[in-house]
């Protein structure tokens, strides 16, 4: 049901230290959203809009910016795309002072939950409003023979009274 983006990058896979790199996310189903995402601890996920492409550029580039890369797309915000497959940025000729390199915000690794786990969150609220309907059915159900029994009650007990009434 969900489709695989291609991630690419360029120049392309290793830059030097300063050059500009721009990553395109592609995915040939059209989606809302596209999310690239560098794996590790403290990633920061980045967001862009399109229909079938999205150009995420980044640079001047650092060591801080090495790492392995993937992108999602979105079809309306709660159902994702598989993952790309990784694409793994090398970038050589470390400056000498890294700590002037920008820093990412930390973000938390659950960030994007996994398919799976989306998958039973929904499969278990819809069985829970399965179990509801299921049950008012029911609820309905017996207040409908109570209903046709006391009325069946009701009718015999008054048979039975005008009868009485007659034969006295």
């Amino acid at each position: 049901m969900y489709d695989t983006p291609t991630l690419s990058v360029h120049p392309g896979p290793e830059v030097i230290s300063g050059e500009k790199v721009t990553f395109y996310c592609r995915l040939d189903t059209a989606t809302s959203m596209f999310l690239l995402l560098k794996e590790g601890r403290s990633s920061r996920v980045q967001r862009r809009y399109g229909k079938v492409q999205a150009e995420f550029p980044l640079g001047p580039v650092t060591t801080a910016h090495r790492g392995t890369y993937r992108c999602f797309g979105s079809y309306n915000n709660h159902a994702w795309s598989f993952p790309s497959e990784p694409v793994k940025l090398l970038v050589t000729g470390d400056i000498e002072n890294t700590s002037l390199a920008p820093e990412d915000p930390t973000f938390p690794d659950h960030a994007l939950w996994d398919h799976t786990a989306q998958n039973l969150l929904r499969m278990g609220l819809a069985f829970l409003v399965l179990v509801a309907l299921v049950w008012f059915l029911v609820e309905d159900w017996f207040s409908r023979r109570r209903t046709r029994e006391r009325a069946s009650r009701a009718s015999t007990w008054e048979g039975r009274r005008r009868l009485n009434t007659k034969t006295l």
